[in-house]
């Protein structure tokens, strides 16, 4: 299979003077826009927003480029003060390629455990509910036992981003509940040389389908309105979020 190539970038991508804490270097959109017809943005991380995200909107868009976002989950916040600076990073029309809850932190900290995650998710669903949501993540870390993630969880009916670094392999390795993939991101050093980065290597991911299918699937209409209840179910608890028209 040809799949389609797209990167994800954050600040990390830019050229940074630390000390002043400014951009010096920014990414070239209109050279990425020569490679891709999508990028996927890091908005926000914890309770804070990427330091180059509003700057990183606004010049892949104008490049022509369709832009997704994506929210690393961070352990030490509190699930829906996360979910609300990642809602007040973005703004719709930023969400063409979707808005993912990236979930890989290992630090034992207090808010880690499955229903944090899900809490996080349905707290960012009401705050933000025409915007589609999917899952980041890789199959070692969500299917790791000292999470007791239940086969039927949540986010099973949510389009899946799965990290699988091998090149040997045709298909990645999926978490338990999913039965298939939007996103595959394949490796995280590759070469950025014509890709527009400032920085050496990038990530990489593939698109489950060719330039055709990735056309027809974003390049017109609008992002699908994900619509009913989303109910957490953990053990004896029960959680459901709603949302009130």
């Amino acid at each position: 299979m040809n799949y389609y190539k797209l990167p994800d970038m954050s600040y990390y991508q830019y050229g940074w003077n630390k000390e002043i804490t400014k951009i010096e270097k920014y990414i070239n959109f209109e050279e990425l826009r020569q490679q891709t017809r999508g990028i996927i943005l890091r908005a926000s991380q914890g309770n804070w927003q990427d330091k180059a995200y509003k700057v990183s909107c606004q010049n892949a868009k104008a490049a022509g480029l369709l832009v997704g976002n994506y929210h690393y989950y961070d352990n030490r916040y509190h699930p829906k003060r996360q979910a609300e600076a990642w809602a007040a990073s973005i703004s719709d029309e930023q969400c063409v390629l979707g808005a993912w809850l990236d979930l890989e932190d290992s630090r034992p900290e207090q808010y880690k455990t499955y229903l944090d995650w899900a809490d996080c998710m349905a707290y960012f669903m009401l705050l933000k509910p025409n915007i589609k949501v999917g899952i980041y993540t890789r199959a070692s870390y969500f299917n790791d036992p000292a999470f007791s993630i239940p086969v039927n969880h949540v986010f099973r009916f949510m389009p899946l981003w799965v990290a699988h670094y091998n090149p040997y392999v045709t298909k990645p390795d999926l978490p338990k509940g999913w039965i298939d993939w939007e996103l595959w991101q394949v490796t995280d050093d590759y070469p950025s040389a014509g890709w527009g980065a400032v920085s050496k290597e990038i990530d990489i991911n593939y698109f489950n389908g060719s330039e055709a299918d990735f056309t027809a699937r974003y390049g017109v209409g609008e992002t699908p309105t994900p619509k009913g209840t989303l109910t957490v179910k953990y053990g004896k608890n029960v959680v459901e979020y709603r949302k009130v028209e």
